[in-house]
């Protein structure tokens, strides 16, 4: 499992502090990180006191927050970023980066950041509303206001599944989480528990892909589609294979690809539109 600890809410506000911090210490150590310094252990349980506390409270007023899922220290696959706090709501990902100290804007592009790989990369985050936040004991009241901000509904658009980054404190952490659920109403179903366990996939649009094949990245480096990664190799070369033909022999070939829709038809032409084989 790619968290140290995932529960339901219920069960992480009624489990102790320290089994939590436990099972932590074990998971952490079971990655090879041997060398656990106090520091880490003391914030892990100073941490789970104040969320087990803003959860509660959220739940109070809307007891759906109970069956919530929570994960602590969950690391996104292949990235090797680790986010303190995801809390899955239906059809929404809430990140939360705690702070012990004050936050910082490295802290905001930090959390921003975290966001947009679950996005780009992720799948079980894909078409799903994410809500990066800060949560620091100093910060200043929430800006609560840009969790209900709306963006024009075109799917490409990163700003349409994630929220502008946030900050709050401990006391009002509760209230995030409970205009959150307000939000996150949805009746498509999904398996939260297996969410952890998403595989990494990026999908780049169209215009990301032309950029990152302009740059010299191969389509296996940048894409996943229904066609193998050795399939759209394997049409690519046949197809400079016609065209070197076609130039060595004086003569004009026309290639005809077909494929169901999302088989890798695009990666194939861009591929060939920005290969140094082509030279223009």
């Amino acid at each position: 499992m790619p968290a140290l600890f995932q529960s339901s809410v219920r069960d992480f506000i009624n489990t102790s502090i320290s089994e939590i911090v436990g099972t932590l210490s074990v998971k952490y150590a079971a990655q090879g990180f041997t060398d656990q310094k106090t520091n880490q252990t003391e914030s892990w349980a100073a941490d789970v006191e104040k969320l087990q506390d803003s959860l509660r409270q959220a739940s109070q007023s809307n007891t759906t927050i109970l069956d919530w899922l929570v994960l602590m220290e969950f690391v996104i696959p292949r990235k090797n970023k680790r986010i303190d706090v995801v809390v899955l709501a239906p059809g929404s990902i809430v990140i939360l980066e705690l702070k012990t100290g004050a936050y910082s804007n490295d802290a905001l592009r930090q959390v921003e950041e975290y966001a947009l790989l679950l996005h780009y990369f992720h799948k079980s985050s894909y078409r799903r509303r994410i809500y990066p936040s800060v949560v620091s004991p100093v910060a200043p009241a929430s800006n609560v206001s840009n969790l209900r901000q709306t963006e024009i509904q075109f799917e490409e658009l990163a700003s349409t599944w994630i929220a502008p980054t946030g900050w709050c404190n401990w006391d009002n952490l509760a209230n995030c989480l409970q205009i959150i659920g307000e939000l996150s109403t949805t009746s498509e179903s999904r398996d939260d528990q297996n969410w952890g366990n998403g595989a990494y996939y990026p999908v780049p649009t169209i215009i990301e892909a032309a950029l990152a094949l302009k740059n010299g990245l191969d389509i296996r480096e940048i894409a996943h589609s229904e066609a193998s990664e050795d399939e759209i190799s394997e049409v690519t070369r046949e197809i400079q294979n016609v065209i070197a033909r076609a130039q060595s022999d004086n003569q004009f070939a026309i290639c005809f690809l077909t494929g169901v829709p999302g088989s890798g038809k695009t990666l194939v032409g861009l591929s060939l539109a920005h290969s140094r084989q082509q030279n223009g």
